[in-house]
């Protein structure tokens, strides 16, 4: 019984090790808006306790996954776990993330010519915008047992409102530009159309004309302590916010907004910094 402990503590102890040399992401880069970097940003704000338990299993269960699965049944090994991934967050946490990108499309309407513009179609919902909702997935999770108290949808809230701006284009740049969507388009559509012949039952495909892919660049500033279930909010915190509807806020600071021709946004139209 005592060689299966150590041979259990050896691999526990090799397994942390490796966790522990894993190179750390620049905290600065852009990040997707899962849950597996967003418990990391929570931690680096104060806005959950590490010393809970209820925490670290959750982080396990987003960043540790195959730990998880094979200790967490064993609240003695488990235990032991706790206490070294404390070890390894309070070691990374500030290369922790605190930037995050967030994706949406836009239509272009018809170029204005006197402005050398392009304006979006409704553009009026694209101003004075002050929050965006980050919505991940549960299935980040590694285990599909309900996660109690932790929520799923995180909302950037600005200090001020912004207006997402017109797209700036020559008259060249402006024509270039819409043969190219137009060309994307047809093909688009000869692609569906094959489809839909192969099968009957296929639906009529609707595709927006002339879309334009635009991603917001937001820095968290500050995020207030998050009261927890049967926990309360940290005696440290002197502001506090209570989940609401699965979700909690980030006060949020806008770097920038970038336009791309192209869905996998690898094509810069252009960028607008603030």
């Amino acid at each position: 019984m005592k060689s299966k402990l150590c041979l259990k503590t050896l691999c526990l102890g090799m397994a942390l090790s490796l966790a522990l040399l894993a190179p750390c992401a620049h905290a600065y880069d852009f990040k997707k808006p899962n849950l597996q970097n967003i418990i990391k940003t929570l931690i680096r704000f104060g806005a959950v306790d590490i010393y809970d338990d209820h925490i670290i299993d959750i982080y396990a269960r987003l960043n540790e996954c195959d730990l998880y699965l094979k200790y967490f049944r064993n609240e003695f090994v488990w235990e032991q776990i706790r206490a070294k991934l404390r070890e390894i967050i309070q070691r990374d946490v500030k290369t922790f993330p605190v930037a995050y990108f967030y994706d949406t499309s836009l239509s272009l309407d018809r170029y204005d010519f006197k402005n050398k513009i392009y304006p979006f179609i409704n553009q009026s919902a694209n101003e004075n915008v002050n929050s965006f909702v980050m919505a991940t997935n549960k299935e980040d999770f590694c285990v599909k047992e309900k996660v109690e108290g932790f929520p799923t949808n995180f909302r950037l809230v600005l200090r001020s409102p912004v207006s997402v701006p017109k797209l700036p284009l020559t008259e060249r740049e402006g024509a270039a530009l819409f043969n190219r969507l137009q060309a994307d388009e047809n093909a688009l559509n000869h692609s569906v159309s094959k489809q839909q012949g192969a099968s009957r039952r296929s639906s009529t495909i609707q595709i927006e004309p002339n879309r334009i892919y635009v991603r917001f660049n937001f820095r968290v500033v500050y995020i207030a302590a998050i009261a927890m279930p049967n926990v309360g909010i940290s005696d440290k915190a002197k502001v506090g916010q209570k989940i609401v509807l699965n979700t909690v806020n980030f006060d949020s600071q806008l770097d920038s907004i970038e336009f791309f021709e192209d869905e996998a946004r690898t094509r810069l139209l252009y960028a607008h910094r603030f």
